[in-house]
């Protein structure tokens, strides 16, 4: 994945970078490339203003995306069938639904806790970490 990006600042060893989105993306809000985002890099010195060009792994992307969105979803609905499954049988089905919906939500939360919670030591991996792959 290479998207075009502009360095905003540098300052200790990371750029602060500004994405540009692509002629056929403004407007759009299909994805975030729809949008200017702000995010660092680790890089040798460059000057603020320069247009670069920076790339991520596309595994490494679906990973990330996967954890972020796949995994939290996936608790919750496994929270809320197996709840409602479980109380199906038993004398409070007629709140099966309700009391599912509580605990995928409870999971849900904890869940994204979890994951905030190791956040900044993904963060620091450099397999989740964007590179500057050229300059303009």
């Amino acid at each position: 994945m290479k998207v075009k990006a502009r360095v905003v600042d540098y300052k200790d060893g990371k750029a602060l970078l500004e994405t540009i989105p692509e002629g056929q993306c403004v407007g759009c809000k299909g994805c975030s490339g729809a949008e200017p985002k702000q995010l660092e890099v680790r890089s040798k010195p460059i000057e603020a203003g320069e247009d670069v060009l920076i790339t991520m792994d596309n595994s490494n992307v679906t990973k990330a995306a996967i954890m972020a969105y796949g995994i939290p979803l996936i608790v919750f609905m496994l929270g809320l069938f197996l709840t409602i499954a479980l109380l199906s049988k038993t004398s409070y089905h007629n709140v099966g639904e309700l009391v599912g919906l509580a605990v995928g939500l409870v999971l849900f939360a904890i869940t994204y806790l979890l994951l905030r919670r190791g956040e900044k030591r993904r963060s620091a991996d450099p397999r989740y970490q964007a590179k500057i792959f050229s300059n303009d």
